[in-house]
């Protein structure tokens, strides 16, 4: 999950980057397990971190 609103077309309750705990609410809301909200909201970036920088 990225942090730059710039440009994009962001949901209302998101409005920006203090309104990501709401999408999370939102993702927990849908039925989207914890380990899923996990891999959207950082392992991916943490993943892509390691293979590239080497960890």
């Amino acid at each position: 999950l990225g942090s730059d609103f710039d440009g994009a077309r962001i949901p209302h309750f998101i409005k920006d980057v203090s309104g990501v705990p709401n999408l999370v609410a939102a993702m927990r809301g849908a039925g989207f397990g914890e380990p899923l909200i996990a891999k959207i909201t950082h392992q991916n970036w943490l993943r892509v971190l390691e293979k590239t920088w080497g960890a």
